[in-house]
């Protein structure tokens, strides 16, 4: 499997590991949610930085998506739920690991995602995925949306929820 990205997975990350997403809230479609319900978690929530504006804002070498690692979070004395001081509204979602390296599409396509820690100024847990087989595709998204899971649902925004 060659990650035509510039991107290396870091293998020393294990596939027990968590990883954190915060999500805005108007990728959320409220009309199509019940009273008592949790949201869909939007494919909208997994796109990658432009691979333009990866290199040139962030200096990474490539399309990717920023998470957040967990334990790292762990080691600092913070929950999750800390992420999202300063997003208003949003939520946040989960992620394991190893689910994102081993996903593969409905007819075994490669859809695996590699990760990478990537450090920044008052964030050490601040990390990068990125779509192993080059460009993280609408589908690939969807299958992300599909394994994450609500650690804090946005307030919805359904009159008299």
């Amino acid at each position: 499997m060659t990650e035509e990205v510039g991107f290396q997975d870091d293998e020393t990350i294990s596939d027990d590991n968590l990883l954190y997403r915060r999500i805005f809230p108007g990728f959320i479609n409220w009309s199509t949610v019940q009273l008592g319900e949790h949201p869909k978690i939007p494919s909208q929530g997994f796109q990658d930085y432009p691979e333009d504006k990866a290199r040139q804002e962030f200096g990474l070498p490539g399309a990717c998506m920023s998470v957040d690692l967990g334990y790292i979070l762990d080691e600092h004395g913070l929950a999750p739920a800390d992420l999202l001081e300063g997003y208003v509204d949003y939520g946040l979602v989960v992620l394991n690991v190893g689910q994102l390296r081993h996903l593969k599409g409905p007819n075994g396509q490669d859809w695996t995602q590699g990760v990478v820690r990537d450090p920044r100024p008052g964030a050490p847990w601040h990390s990068v995925t990125f779509a192993r087989s080059g460009k993280k595709t609408a589908s690939m998204r969807n299958a992300i949306s599909g394994i994450a899971r609500w650690v804090v649902v946005p307030p919805s925004k359904n009159v008299g929820a």
